[in-house]
C-alpha cells in the first residue's frame, strides 16, 4: 500500500516542496511515505500533517482489544461508533455495500502490519487531534519520537472526525504551519 502511494506522490514531490495530511490510518500511510523519501533520499514533506492516529506503537489504542476488527460487521460498526458515517449512509444498504470492503481491506492491512524499530525523520509533525477522540493527547505526542524536525500538537472540540465541524480552522492551522516553516 505504501509503495503504490508513494509512487503517486513521488513526482509531485521532486517538482517542489510539498507537505502530506493523513487523516486515522492515513495519517499512518504519510508518515510511512515519509519514511521511504527519507530513505531513498529523495525531497521530504516541508511538514507531515497526522490527525486522529496514535504513533504505529501504539496504533491498537483505539480498537476493542487492542487489535482491528475482523469481520465486515465489526469494521462497519467500529466506523459507525467512531461518528465517521453519517445516518443517511447509514441507512443505506447500497452505500454500504460499497464502502464495507474498502474499510475492511484498510482495516485487515492495518491488523496484519507488524512495524519494526522506525526512524526518525527530519521532518516537523503536526499531531490533530479530537478532544473527544479514542486517540488521546498523551498517544498523539507519542509522534515526536519520531522527528528530529520539530513537533507540535492542536487539539479541536468533537472526536475522531472533528474535521466535520473545524474544516475553517483546520485549513487555517496547516496554511499557518506552514507559512511557520518557511
Amino acid at each position: 500500500m505504501v509503495a503504490d502511494l508513494y509512487a503517486c506522490i513521488r513526482p509531485a514531490a521532486q517538482g517542489g516542496p510539498y507537505a502530506l495530511f493523513g487523516h486515522s490510518l492515513g495519517a499512518m500511510l504519510a508518515y510511512l511515505c515519509a519514511v521511504r523519501a527519507f530513505e531513498q533520499g529523495t525531497r521530504l514533506p516541508e511538514t507531515l500533517f497526522l490527525s486522529a492516529c496514535p504513533p504505529p506503537s501504539e496504533s491498537g489504542m483505539f480498537f476493542p482489544g487492542g487489535r482491528p476488527p475482523l469481520s465486515r460487521e465489526e469494521v462497519w460498526q467500529h466506523v459507525v461508533a467512531l461518528g465517521g458515517v453519517p445516518e443517511e449512509i447509514q441507512a443505506s444498504p447500497d452505500f454500504r455495500a460499497y464502502l464495507e470492503p474498502v474499510l475492511h481491506a484498510d482495516f485487515s492491512a492495518l491488523r496484519a502490519w507488524r512495524p519494526g524499530a522506525l526512524p526518525a525523520i527530519p521532518v516537523p509533525i503536526v499531531v490533530i487531534l479530537g478532544k473527544g477522540d479514542k486517540v488521546t493527547a498523551g498517544a498523539g505526542d507519542g509522534w515526536a519520537s519520531l522527528t528530529t524536525g520539530g513537533f507540535a500538537r492542536h487539539v479541536f472540540d468533537g472526536g475522531h472526525f472533528y474535521m466535520h465541524d473545524h474544516g475553517a480552522a483546520l485549513a487555517a492551522l496547516i496554511l499557518q504551519s506552514l507559512e511557520g516553516a518557511r
